[in-house]
């Protein structure tokens, strides 16, 4: 027995006798650490895109898409619920040329720690994006009290906010007002409907002008607005009692470009205009699409009735001009993405690459070096408690801890310094 108990007095002294390594080792682990936790663009990147488990994730589906775009080239810009934080990418749909695809969680300013999680997005034809931010009443109450239209770079850093939106803090809201946000030609176009109210919102893209139009109230009658749809151009006006105006900005309801029955199909929540032929959905009967074209509806697609496409829905619409010239209608869908034109659906890949996925791996490597390092410390502390090395250990571990944190204190200060001047490159780019 006392063999065995000096084989291992052996091993300990031998693996943990070593205490200048392990203080080396314990300093730059503490570093990085330091510079993980501290730096939030580096969080961003450490966190990255998991599943529910937190395992890193190195490629996924887009799947529970929360916000979908394309611009006129094909440039797809999307958010995903997959996984534990969710993620986003930005990438070709017909060459499936990824730009990015990462975690969706922006630092607005990163020093203060101020992060958001953007929605609603929009891409434009220059490849920039704009999002909402919603500001709740606090980290209980999720009733929104300000939302914000933002402008993203293509790797979905925080560039610049546009304009904010402010709630009536006694309303207690918990959708947003914001319709989807739509670009065209230049412009960012959107309206804001709130308490039997309509705005309409136009923002220029080259120089961030913001125009805000006249009110759209209910009218005497009671007849109100259910929805408004940018489209090219125009504004489409879904009145409660069937009527849908096109509007220009700022410009009064003329004749009505189509009426529903209110009490049967197809009312729409979604409405993409191509070769001057609207293209709706409704998201409560997510399976069709219809065709509107001089005030006559015509239903073009059914997933019930397509192969392999039954029992899966519509989430969003928008259109893209392809290498031929030809406009083509893209249909987001719950677990996937269509195309459709010339009356041919095809069926788009969406598995992508995660981005810096092995960095998660690293840092868990990281943290498993640190505590090994922390185990050895102590471990020397025990074995050597009554000698005068002891009293060194005592005094080495915290000098060696306050260099770290200086060291690490640095580097995160100039990090932030490189970070807002690459933020100040990009708006003056």
């Amino acid at each position: 027995m006392k063999k065995i108990l000096l084989f291992f007095k052996k091993i300990i002294n031998t693996l943990f006798g070593k205490i200048r390594w392990y203080l080396i080792i314990f300093t730059i682990t503490l570093i990085i650490l330091f510079c993980t936790q501290t730096d939030n663009y580096i969080s961003i990147r450490i966190n990255g895109v998991t599943d529910e488990n937190k395992i890193p994730l190195s490629e996924a589906e887009f799947k529970d898409v929360q916000a979908f775009s394309i611009n006129d080239s094909g440039t797809v810009a999307a958010i995903s619920d997959i996984g534990y934080y969710g993620y986003t990418a930005v990438y070709d749909i017909e060459t499936k040329e990824k730009e990015y695809a990462f975690t969706n969680d922006i630092f607005a300013d990163a020093k203060n720690k101020d992060k958001f999680y953007p929605s609603n997005l929009c891409v434009t034809d220059q490849g920039d994006i704009y999002a909402v931010r919603t500001y709740y009443k606090d980290s209980y109450d999720k009733s929104f009290t300000k939302e914000s239209i933002v402008k993203l770079s293509k790797n979905y850093k925080f560039i610049d906010g546009i304009c904010d939106i402010e709630y009536d803090r006694t309303g207690g809201e918990l959708e947003s007002g914001i319709s989807r946000l739509h670009y065209f030609d230049g412009y960012l176009t959107f309206a804001f409907i709130y308490k039997d109210n309509v705005k309409l919102y136009r923002i220029d893209t080259n120089t961030g002008k913001v125009e805000i139009s006249h009110d759209y109230p209910t009218d005497d009658n009671g007849t109100f607005t259910v929805n408004v749809i940018p489209i090219d151009g125009a504004y489409l006006f879904v009145r409660s009692d069937g009527n849908v105006y096109s509007t220009g900005f700022d410009e009064p309801f003329e004749e009505a470009v189509y009426h529903f029955d209110t009490d049967k199909s197809p009312y729409f929540t979604d409405a993409v205009l191509i070769d001057d032929e609207l293209y709706v959905f409704d998201e409560n009967k997510p399976e069709k699409i219809y065709r509107i074209s001089e005030g006559a509806v015509e239903e073009i697609l059914d997933l019930g009735n397509a192969d392999g496409l039954k029992n899966r829905t519509i989430s969003f619409i928008d259109s893209y001009t392809d290498e031929s010239g030809k406009s083509v209608l893209a249909i987001c869908l719950s677990d996937g993405l269509l195309t459709y034109k010339d009356g041919k659906i095809t069926e788009r890949d969406t598995l992508l690459k995660i981005d810096d996925h092995y960095l998660i791996a690293l840092l868990s490597i990281l943290y498993f070096v640190y505590y090994i390092c922390i185990f050895g410390i102590i471990i020397n502390l025990i074995i050597r408690r009554k000698t005068i090395f002891y009293k060194q250990i005592m005094v080495t571990v915290p000098l060696f801890t306050i260099i770290a944190i200086v060291i690490g204190v640095n580097i995160y200060n100039t990090t932030i310094e490189q970070n807002n001047q690459n933020v100040k490159n990009e708006l003056t780019a």
